[in-house]
Parts: C-alpha cells; sequence; structure tokens
C-alpha cells in the first residue's frame, strides 16, 4: 500500500463546494473547451433521450411544469430535473438535490457554467418543443 501524501488531503479540501441553491457558478474554464471538444467528436450529440413527466395541475399553477430526464454525452442517465415556469414566464431547468439532516443543500449534479446552463436548457427545451418564454 502506497505511503499516504499529504497533498491528497490539501486536494480534497480544495475541491470546488457545491454553488448555493439557485446559483450557477460563472466564468468559463478549461472544462468549456473539453466539453465543446466532446460535443464534436460526438457529431455535437450531447443530449438525447429527453422525456417530460408532466406534474398535476395543482403544482402546475405554482410554476412546477414537470419533471424531464435525459442521456448526456450517451453515457449518463440524468432525472428529477424540474422544469419550472418562472414568474416572468421564463421556461428554467431546476437541478436535484438532497438536504441533510441538518437542512443544507448538496446538488447531486448541475451545469459547471452560465454557458453549459444555457446550452443545456436550449437542447432540452429543442426537445420537448418549448420556447425559453411562455409568454
Amino acid at each position: 500500500m502506497p505511503a499516504h501524501d499529504p497533498s491528497d488531503d490539501a486536494r480534497l479540501q480544495s475541491r470546488p463546494r457545491a454553488a448555493p441553491e439557485g446559483e450557477i457558478r460563472r466564468g468559463g474554464s478549461a472544462g468549456d473547451g473539453l466539453i465543446r471538444l466532446v460535443i464534436q467528436m460526438l457529431g455535437g450529440i450531447l443530449i438525447t433521450k429527453v422525456k417530460l413527466l408532466p406534474s398535476s395541475p395543482e403544482a402546475r399553477s405554482r410554476g412546477l411544469l414537470g419533471w424531464v430526464s435525459f442521456n448526456l454525452l450517451g453515457m449518463i442517465g440524468i432525472s428529477g430535473i424540474k422544469l419550472r415556469r418562472t414568474r416572468g414566464g421564463r421556461h428554467t431547468l431546476s437541478y436535484p438535490c438532497h438536504r441533510d439532516h441538518a437542512q443544507r443543500v448538496h446538488e447531486l449534479v448541475w451545469p459547471l457554467t452560465e454557458e453549459a446552463r444555457i446550452m443545456i436548457e436550449d437542447l432540452v427545451f429543442r426537445a420537448l418543443e418549448i420556447a425559453r418564454d411562455s409568454t
């Protein structure tokens, strides 16, 4: 078994923390270029098998239109994403999270950048044949 490397502890402690609920981390990263390269290599296929499970009429009246699932990069299935209509009439996706015993929010999956959020929303909305603005 290899000896313990103290730098491993520093790397673990310096990992980015989840953004607070509703917050999207801003700014591009080297990952954005990698995402674009992977999409290009896959022939532009980022999201497939988009499905919508509609919510109840009561939930719809409060802005929750349903739950979205899709396959990402043909390798990962993601579900539990809420399709919402904002008070301003805009459609948006809300990503699943878990609340621990102290009611702290821990995101399970989320877009890493604003650019990624917009790209995913555009692809999902196009697959569901809905406009970004519902007005």
